[in-house]
């Protein structure tokens, strides 16, 4: 991922919320507070912008067009944050599977994987890194409690890191209030804790996520999607997007910003029965027959990860694709929980099997990264992925525009 700190801004995002940012043009703090105290174009993520705002602060500079900021420095922020996510991974599987090469196998999964790319390649996928990372964080610091000696002064320690880790993953990007079912999953399965008592030290962040529910629900509203797909028919959507994940995880070929997989297009074939009703399929062969709790666990999360973006509820990118890689950032736990336990039972052959994969994994990641270099390869390959992609068009257009290509723009 090195490759990414010499990267560009792309027309994508990143002029809206860095480069042209009118708070950021001076960056100043006063400005900064504006971020807390109202959504900025549709999204209340004020962690993430004071982030972005302390980057541009330490790192802009004037120019003929104004401020000018420097996106090296955004694009090490992105990489060490995912650098950081790598480790509390590697530390958190240490913590469940008391095996290091288990849990460094784990980790380098999460750390290599191609659908990986886009939220440390991009730089506005710095929310979906930095809420992960604080994501990761609270549930790795609740195993922690929950693993601690009861009545030691440690162990709320572990529940207060481990809360305000929830409260500023929710903060950087609203999708992490998945953090107490992911969180409880694994204590109930993996450290069999009591159901009840996991609920009790849990239902304190379920509450502290309901402002956040409303806030964002307040901020995007249905009149901004396209297309409301019927209430009956979004279990077929959902399904089809974990169907589009998993095949995505096992062979991550052809990736790119932009699939074009919306609900009207998803529902127009019939495959839709085939890729939709899969899931289920496979959810109710899981509960039947192999009822192993690592693997019920890795599912668990991966599934629960993913809920808030898999069309039950519109969102706004669903005018473009519902599935998109960066919505996979945090449910990678979830794949790399099942490697590290396929690797705690030292089989020669899962072992060579896992090394080759994971060989694989970052040299498909490496190549990838090389797509987001800047607005022309990334939108050339995004054509190449999708040659429908209106996104990729419209982008490739602004850019020529803005380089007095008009012709061609």
């Amino acid at each position: 991922f090195w490759r990414v700190c010499v990267h560009d801004f792309v027309v994508y995002d990143d002029s809206v919320h860095v480069r042209t940012n009118p708070y950021f043009n001076p960056p100043t703090w006063p400005n900064l507070l504006q971020f807390w105290t109202k959504p900025y174009e549709g999204l209340y993520i004020p962690v993430t912008y004071t982030a972005w705002g302390g980057l541009a602060a330490l790192t802009s500079a004037s120019g003929v067009d104004g401020t000018e900021h420097d996106p090296q420095a955004f694009h090490c922020a992105n990489l060490l944050v995912h650098l950081l996510s790598v480790l509390i991974v590697f530390s958190l599987l240490e913590l469940v599977m008391h095996d290091p090469w288990a849990a460094f196998g784990g980790a380098l999964l999460f750390g290599l994987h191609p659908l990986q790319v886009e939220p440390v390649a991009w730089i506005s996928g710095f929310r979906d890194a930095l809420a992960g990372f604080f994501l990761l964080a609270a549930v790795w610091q609740y195993l922690c409690f929950a693993g601690a000696p009861s009545g030691g002064r440690r162990r709320y320690l572990y529940y207060g890191l481990a809360t305000l880790a929830f409260v500023l993953a929710m903060l950087s990007k609203p999708a992490a209030v998945v953090a107490p079912l992911a969180a409880g999953i694994i204590g109930c399965l993996m450290l069999q804790r009591p159901f009840r008592r996991v609920v009790a030290d849990l239902l304190p962040w379920v509450a502290l996520a309901i402002p956040v529910v409303v806030v964002t629900t307040m901020s995007q509203p249905g009149a901004k999607i396209d297309f409301i797909t019927p209430l009956w028919q979004r279990p077929l959507i959902a399904g089809d997007a974990l169907t589009f994940y998993l095949r995505k995880l096992t062979l991550p070929l052809w990736l790119g910003p932009d699939y074009g997989r919306t609900p009207q297009f998803v529902l127009r074939h019939g495959w839709v029965w085939l890729t939709g009703l899969l899931p289920f399929a496979l959810a109710a062969l899981l509960l039947w027959r192999y009822r192993r709790k690592w693997l019920m666990s890795a599912a668990g999360v991966f599934l629960v990860a993913l809920l808030p973006v898999l069309g039950l509820l519109p969102f706004a990118f669903q005018n473009i694709s519902t599935v998109a890689d960066r919505y996979v950032y945090f449910a990678m736990l979830g794949p790399a929980l099942a490697l590290a336990w396929l690797i705690k039972g030292r089989r020669a052959w899962v072992v060579a099997v896992c090394v080759l994969l994971l060989g694989f994994f970052g040299v498909r990641s490496a190549c990838q990264v090389r797509h987001w270099q800047n607005t022309t390869t990334l939108f050339e390959h995004a054509l190449y992925v999708n040659p429908a992609s209106s996104l990729s068009h419209v982008n490739l257009g602004v850019f020529a525009q803005r380089q007095g290509r008009l012709e061609e723009a």
